[in-house]
């Protein structure tokens, strides 16, 4: 392999780890904060912060289909 293939699949496993982490890490980290939040008082249950972190888990569930689809495609299994 040329040092530019090397590049170009470092690039496209970089996209890949970046948009899992959107899909999956922001909403978990935000669910989190938002249950600790609520639990110890600090924050209403459906407050901004509680709107914002469901959207987040709703837009993180309705991507996971494409996310899976790209692993697939990545690596050959589609």
């Amino acid at each position: 392999m040329d040092k530019g293939f090397i590049l170009l699949e470092g690039i496209v496993i970089f996209i890949l780890a970046a948009y899992a982490f959107f899909v999956i890490g922001i909403p978990i980290i935000l669910d989190i904060i938002w249950i600790n939040r609520v639990k110890r008082g600090k924050s209403k249950r459906f407050g901004p912060l509680g709107i914002i972190s469901i959207i987040a888990t709703v837009i993180g569930l309705m991507n996971l289909p494409h996310l899976f689809t790209m692993i697939g495609e990545y690596f050959g299994w589609i």
